[in-house]
């Protein structure tokens, strides 16, 4: 049984020692990063901290914080929640825009229980200025969400929380509170599940007028298809990770579920024109992805070559290997390049780092290096997250320095 197995039966059998043997690998990576006495590749700055705010951290990779307009103004979350604790609904997060340059509030969008460690409150721009992030509705006990724009006071509550924004505008809902019980790093937790079937969670389309919404699908749509191709009952069915394609015709998504005791992750493929949706990409334990193109993506996962970056073609469905190597969190910077994150090594080392597709193999651009604090893990973890701005000149990263969660923002 290797060391991470043990890990995984330690945390079935007893968090005591789940704890007590993270706690040791980190202080091994902590004492092979002394011993090697290596230098870290420092690049950027961090992002001022806010007044009354502990921590600011901007969230997921697959949305740019950045303001479409004015690449001074980032989109982030601000808490003083422990980053030693799982999100709770009992400390709130406050969605804001800031001006990195003066290191300053520019815009406090709102104070929100509906928060994870992974994504926030999950704000995202559309429409150039506006803006949308996810709240908890007290009275009417379920998640909604809240749109605005830069510079307005004026605030509309959407019945439903948002998971993607498309370049058309249209945005899409999953159910955050399924997440919490089955996926808890992505979920909300301020009330149980609110379906007692996780099969009646779907991926429903709605807008900002609030007059428009269309459920898709739901969670047993796929999972009848997918229980007929294995022949076998699934257990713990979850759709996580919605992406939009550039021209917003087309929607990815994972959906994760167990046959016995192994996890399963498939990635569908909606065609928003024909309403027709598919699997695209079977058990290859895909982690994460974007697009590329409108017809083609890449992703991470296990291929033939093991583990590592792949592209896939969606009209063709051919998987391409890219480079084996570790995980990471992938953003387009053209159709030839990407920017993205490792997670971290022997020493607690994580990497951001720039590849360009016409080497193989990758050379790799190391941007920046950062140290992954022994004591995070699991919900608590904080992984970089890159992201870029509009214009690709400004690049984006979360990170954890002398106890609290940051923003580091650099050039290329």
């Amino acid at each position: 049984m290797n060391f991470i197995q043990s890990l995984k039966k330690a945390a079935m059998d007893s968090p005591l020692a789940f704890t007590a043997m993270r706690s040791a690998l980190g202080v091994s990576k902590l004492a092979r990063r002394k011993l090697s006495r290596r230098r870290l590749v420092v690049r950027g700055n961090y992002v001022a901290a806010i007044p009354n705010y502990r921590h600011m951290f901007c969230g997921y990779y697959d949305h740019s914080p950045f303001c479409p307009t004015d690449e001074n103004l980032v989109l982030v979350n601000l808490t003083n929640a422990s980053i030693l604790s799982a999100p709770t609904p009992k400390i709130p997060i406050c969605a804001a825009v800031i001006n990195v340059d003066k290191g300053v509030i520019e815009e406090q969008l709102g104070i929100t229980h509906a928060w994870n460690w992974q994504q926030g409150c999950r704000p995202i721009w559309f429409n150039q200025a506006s803006w949308i992030y996810n709240y908890f509705d007290n009275d009417r006990r379920t998640y909604g969400s809240v749109t605005g724009t830069l510079g307005s006071s004026e605030r509309k509550m959407l019945s439903l929380p948002v998971q993607e924004v498309s370049s058309r505008g249209k945005f899409y809902s999953i159910d955050y509170s399924v997440l919490a019980d089955l996926r808890p790093d992505y979920g909300y937790f301020c009330h149980s599940a609110s379906t007692s079937d996780p099969g009646d969670a779907g991926l429903t389309e709605f807008d900002e007028t609030g007059h428009h919404e269309v459920c898709l699908l739901k969670v047993k749509d796929l999972q009848e298809q997918t229980e007929q191709r294995h022949a076998a009952r699934i257990s713990k069915p979850k759709i996580n990770h919605v992406l939009s394609s550039p021209n917003g015709k087309q929607l990815i998504f994972m959906f994760r579920y167990y046959v016995g005791s192994h996890r399963t992750t498939d990635v569908f493929h909606y065609c928003l024109e024909s309403s027709e949706f598919r699997p695209i990409i079977l058990d290859r334990g895909v982690s994460h992805y974007c697009w590329m193109s409108n017809e083609e993506l890449l992703f991470t996962g296990q291929g033939e070559e093991g583990f590592g970056y792949y592209r896939f073609h969606v009209g063709e469905s051919k998987t391409t290997c890219c480079e084996v190597m570790v995980d990471g969190h992938p953003v387009a910077l053209n159709q030839h390049s990407i920017l993205s994150d490792s997670y971290a090594n022997s020493q607690g080392i994580r990497q951001l780092w720039q590849a360009d597709f016409e080497q193989t193999p990758w050379k790799r651009n190391v941007i920046c290096e950062t140290v992954e604090p022994w004591y995070l893990w699991g919900e608590r973890r904080c992984d970089m997250h890159p992201s870029i701005s509009a214009s690709g000149k400004r690049w984006q990263a979360d990170v954890v320095s002398h106890g609290r969660r940051k923003v580091l923002i650099g050039q290329f």
